[in-house]
């Protein structure tokens, strides 16, 4: 477009994307567009700094009331008993 050209074919293009991910992909890049969209990469003490946590033993669960009736699990043999 630059110079004239509304085509190339595929080994140009070929080229010409890999010298832009040459150019373009490299760590100070990556980590300044982390940065600038506030998706940082991980880092651990930065997560750690942030959380609130407080160390606690659990409470454990409550008693389980018998169940009156229990559930049999039973093959089906028909459509009927399927229905029911």
């Amino acid at each position: 477009m630059r110079n004239r050209v509304n085509y190339i074919n595929k080994q140009d293009f070929l080229e010409a994307y890999y010298n832009a991910c040459k150019e373009t992909m490299n760590q100070a890049n990556i980590s300044s567009s982390f940065v600038a969209t506030r998706v940082l990469p991980y880092n651990l003490e930065r997560v750690l700094v942030k959380l609130n946590t407080q160390l606690r033993t659990p409470t454990p669960p409550p008693a389980r009331q018998p169940e009156l009736e229990r559930w049999a699990p039973e093959t089906l043999y028909n459509i009927v008993e399927l229905e029911l």
